[in-house]
C-alpha cells in the first residue's frame, strides 16, 4: 500500500466523522431560532432521520473524501442529510488527549 492512500483514508475518515459529528448536531446549542415554521421543519428532518436507518447510499471514506476535496459544495450535495453505509478500512484508533 502506497503512503498516500493511507493519509487519504485518515482524510477521509476525518471528514466522514466530521459529517456525522455535524449531523448529530454538534453546534451551540444555546443558539435557537425564533422563526417557529424553521423549528418545525428541522424537528420533521430530525424525525425523517431517526425512522430512516435503511442506508440511502453505500459508498467508501475514500469516495467521500475525494468527492469534498475536489468540490466541497458538491460533496455536500450528495452527502449532507442522507443516511449512508460507509464501507472502509480503519488502520489506526488514536487516542486524543483531553477528550
Amino acid at each position: 500500500m502506497k503512503k498516500g492512500k493511507g493519509c487519504l483514508t485518515v482524510i477521509g475518515v476525518l471528514i466522514v466523522l466530521g459529517v456525522v459529528g455535524n449531523m448529530l448536531g454538534g453546534g451551540d446549542s444555546k443558539k435557537t431560532d425564533s422563526n417557529p415554521q424553521k423549528q418545525e421543519q428541522k424537528q420533521e428532518q430530525n424525525v425523517k432521520t431517526e425512522e430512516n436507518t435503511t442506508p440511502e447510499i453505500t459508498v467508501s471514506a475514500i469516495d467521500i473524501s475525494k468527492a469534498f476535496h475536489e468540490n466541497e459544495l458538491k460533496g455536500k450535495e450528495l452527502y449532507t442529510d442522507k443516511v449512508a453505509e460507509i464501507t472502509g478500512t480503519v488502520q489506526s484508533i488514536d487516542e486524543m488527549v483531553g477528550k
